[in-house]
C-alpha cells in the first residue's frame, strides 16, 4: 500500500516503477484492485506504462491484458534493437493518444565490453575508462535514446487533456 501511496503523492515528482517478471502480475492486480487508474483520473494524472516487447506468447498476452485492465493509460511497447529486428506485427500496438514504439538502439560491441563490466554506471562514466572510439559511440547511443524519450514526452504533451481556466464573474 505504500508503494500506491507514494506513486500518487502530488509534488511533480515522476514517479517509476520498475517491474520484473515476478512482481509483474501481482503489482497489477493490487493497482487494479486498490482502484489506481481512478484515483490517477481524479487527480489528472495520465499513467504512462512503458512495456518491452517479447515474441513469446506470455509476453503478448500479458500486454493484451493491460490493455484491457487499464484501457485509460498510455501504454507504448519498448522495442530493444538488442533483441534484433523482430516481427512483432501488431502484436504490440500502442495504445493511448500519442503512444508510439519506444527503440532502445543497439549498443556496439566495443562499448558492450565495458558496460557489461560490473560495476558500470552509466552516470557516473568518464571518458577517460573508455578508448576514444568507444566513448564517442557511447555519447551518440545516448543522444539516441535521449531523443526517442524526449520524442514520446512530446507526444504526450500533445495529447494531454488540455485544462481550461475557470472564468470567475463578477
Amino acid at each position: 500500500m505504500a508503494l500506491f501511496d507514494c506513486l500518487m503523492t502530488e509534488d511533480d515528482a515522476t514517479k517509476i516503477a520498475d517491474l520484473g517478471q515476478v512482481s509483474f502480475e501481482r503489482f497489477f492486480t493490487l493497482a487494479f484492485q486498490f482502484g489506481l487508474a481512478e484515483e490517477a483520473r481524479r487527480r489528472g494524472i495520465v499513467p504512462m506504462l512503458l512495456y518491452l516487447m517479447s515474441p513469446d506468447r506470455r509476453s503478448v498476452e500479458a500486454y493484451r491484458d493491460l490493455c484491457r485492465r487499464l484501457p485509460e493509460a498510455m501504454l507504448a511497447p519498448v522495442h530493444n534493437e538488442i533483441f534484433g529486428v523482430a516481427q512483432y506485427g501488431n502484436k504490440y500496438a500502442p495504445i493511448g493518444s500519442g503512444t508510439v514504439i519506444v527503440r532502445l538502439p543497439l549498443l556496439a560491441a566495443n562499448v558492450r565490453k565495458y558496460v557489461e563490466r560490473p560495476p558500470f554506471s552509466f552516470a557516473a562514466s568518464k571518458a577517460a575508462a573508455f578508448d576514444v572510439d568507444a566513448y564517442i559511440e557511447l555519447k551518440h547511443w545516448l543522444q539516441r535514446i535521449y531523443r526517442e524519450f524526449r520524442d514520446l514526452d512530446l507526444r504526450i504533451l500533445l495529447a494531454a487533456p488540455r485544462h481550461t481556466p475557470i472564468q470567475q464573474s463578477g
